[in-house]
């Protein structure tokens, strides 16, 4: 069984100081690549929308809390349009989805 060989490296007696001073730049080289590719790999893009649960209605319609940075959203959609039913948070969510209320909240401008 082969393993695969990550870096070449080797430095030699019968080389000059120049050329093994050129491998070790080159094997320092090949070893930040692929570190900066573990670190790439390793890095998880951070989504500032999330949808946090969505229920079907039928008919191609559909109610969703959706999530964006920090703040909770409940829409409501049907095949040709999305309406925004209220902002909500955390007690008050609770609140609008047991009365079945959802007052819009409106910002004067």
């Amino acid at each position: 069984m082969k393993t695969a060989q990550l870096f070449s490296f080797e430095l030699s007696p019968k080389r000059s100081r120049r050329r093994n001073r050129h491998a070790m730049r080159r094997f320092f080289q090949q070893f930040l690549r692929k570190l900066a590719g573990w670190m790439r790999a390793q890095r998880r893009p951070q989504h500032r929308l999330r949808l946090c649960e969505s229920v079907p209605l039928g008919e191609k319609r559909f109610v969703a809390v959706l999530e964006y940075d920090g703040q909770r959203y409940l829409i409501g959609g049907a095949q040709q349009s999305v309406q925004l039913l209220t902002k909500v948070s955390g007690g008050k969510f609770s609140k609008t989805l047991a009365t079945g209320k959802a007052p819009l909240e409106h910002s004067q401008s």
